[in-house]
């Protein structure tokens, strides 16, 4: 998936500036344009659905997301730390 982001001039790969071993990924300009106009879709489509809500609505909205927060927290840090095995048992329950 990466070599075809980079084929397509998102992100480009350049040496790391101590090990020359190691390779840094960098955003080019074409790819942070696309970070920013997806970023403003979402926010847009967000803004227009929540627009939507009956007034009872976004608060329900804001406790539900309160308490996945924490949630989504855990589930980062145990992929982070243990890959997706320990995540594909979690999550298959």
């Amino acid at each position: 998936m990466s070599t075809e982001l980079e084929e397509l001039g998102l992100f480009e790969r350049k040496p790391h500036p101590t090990d020359g071993r190691r390779r840094n990924i960098a955003l080019t300009a074409k790819g942070a344009a696309m970070r920013s106009q997806a970023r403003d879709a979402g926010r847009t489509w967000l803004a227009q659905a929540i627009a939507k809500l009956n007034p009872a609505e976004p608060e329900n909205l804001r406790v539900l997301t309160n308490l996945l927060k924490p949630i989504a927290k855990l589930r980062m840090q145990l992929e982070m730390r243990n890959g997706n095995q320990i995540l594909d048992i979690l999550w298959s329950r």
